[in-house]
């Protein structure tokens, strides 16, 4: 499910830059990764703390995140978001009924 920019609260140029990015990573071979993971993982790694003041330093914050920063926050958030889960839910990963 794609997200619009008004949800995400990003302006025009930044929500460019993500899509920017967002081709780069794929050019290195991250090409499953889509547009809202990587919103969620800018947004979990860089903003959570502290939102950007200017373009220029979203833009800097979404071109310095790296590959292998994004694969380790959306490792972490798989294994958190799996601790909620309840086994049926993996069945069709298991071969369940």
């Amino acid at each position: 499910m794609s997200v619009g920019i008004k949800e995400i609260g990003l302006n025009q140029q930044a929500y460019l830059a993500m899509q920017i990015k967002l081709m780069q990573l794929h050019r290195e071979g991250l090409n499953r990764l889509t547009l809202d993971q990587l919103i969620d993982t800018i947004k979990g790694l860089r903003w959570k703390r502290r939102k950007p003041a200017t373009l220029s330093d979203c833009v800097e914050d979404i071109f310095k995140t790296s590959k292998e920063e994004i694969v380790i926050f959306l490792s972490k958030k798989a294994i958190i978001d799996g601790y909620s889960l309840k086994i049926s839910d993996f069945e069709d990963l298991i071969g369940g009924k």
